[in-house]
């Protein structure tokens, strides 16, 4: 289109350029003489001309810059030409890392490149502690097994206790107005489904408490027992939890009760060990 158009204005400066010419001949036939007049015309008639063939060589120092302008052109979109198919590949590119970002909550590309350096780290300590797989399920189950053990023998204690403390509770309640009135403690292992959140207890440490043994149970910071309290406030009635039957006078009372009654528990229970040890002699 631009070498159509420079044609098309060559044309007509040519033309133009012709015109010329054919007016300074016609001009110069018609002149009579050679006078100053006749001179001044001429050099005006020459001026047209060589206007016109300057504007004809500008216009081919135009095509020739534009021809190599278009060279210039063509060497860029040669190097730097357009490929679909890399297109097509940076846009599938730039949405997984914007599906990425998504995902990770991040906000830009610096958050995203600091999520993956954390992920490769826990990957890598990940990696490390899978070659010591073995030796950290040792430690485990060793530790499981002193939890079980030792919310065993709490377990035993909590129990051997109990009775005493449901005696001394009771006395004090028939101290405090309330005879007639049973008190006791209900304590049990919450048994859980699945292995998770739970520890294994075996037959030695289950069997003397009647909890099933090989069963996972859930494990407290105060251990395995689940405690409650329960009371019937007169002799026909069934024992049921110590919150759902209590009366704020009630409540009084048996609150008293449980605080004067851990003392004479613990005597008791050093009393019955201490015959049980001279028994033994």
């Amino acid at each position: 289109q631009k070498g159509d158009a420079l044609t098309a204005v060559e044309g007509h400066l040519r033309g133009v350029l012709a015109q010329e010419e054919a007016a300074a001949a016609r001009a110069q036939e018609e002149r009579p003489g050679s006078g100053e007049a006749n001179g001044e015309a001429g050099e005006e008639e020459d001026e047209g001309i060589t206007l016109m063939a300057d504007a004809l060589d500008i216009l081919e120092q135009t095509r020739e810059l534009l021809g190599e302008a278009a060279g210039k052109v063509g060497q860029y979109a040669r190097q730097y030409r357009f490929s679909p198919a890399d297109q097509q590949e940076l846009s599938a590119r730039l949405q997984e890392l914007t599906r990425a970002m998504r995902q990770q909550g991040c906000a830009s590309t610096e958050e995203l490149l600091a999520a993956a350096w954390e992920a490769e780290d826990s990957l890598d300590s990940w990696f490390r502690m899978e070659g010591q797989q073995e030796s950290l399920q040792q430690e485990a189950a060793a530790v499981e097994a002193e939890l079980a053990a030792a919310g065993a023998a709490l377990s035993q204690r909590r129990r051997a206790a109990a009775g005493h403390l449901r005696v001394a509770v009771e006395a004090s309640l028939a101290e405090l107005a309330m005879a007639g009135s049973r008190f006791d403690v209900r304590i049990g292992w919450e048994q859980l489904p699945g292995a998770a959140g739970g520890i294994r207890v075996g037959e030695a440490e289950a069997v003397p408490v009647y909890e099933e043994a090989g069963a996972t149970f859930r494990a407290r910071g105060n251990g395995l027992d689940a405690v409650e309290f329960l009371l019937a406030a007169g002799p026909a009635e069934p024992l049921r939890p110590l919150a759902a039957v209590a009366s704020g006078g009630e409540s009084a009372r048996i609150m008293m009760a449980l605080k004067a009654a851990p003392a004479a528990a613990a005597a008791a229970l050093h009393q019955a060990t201490a015959e049980a040890g001279e028994d033994a002699e």
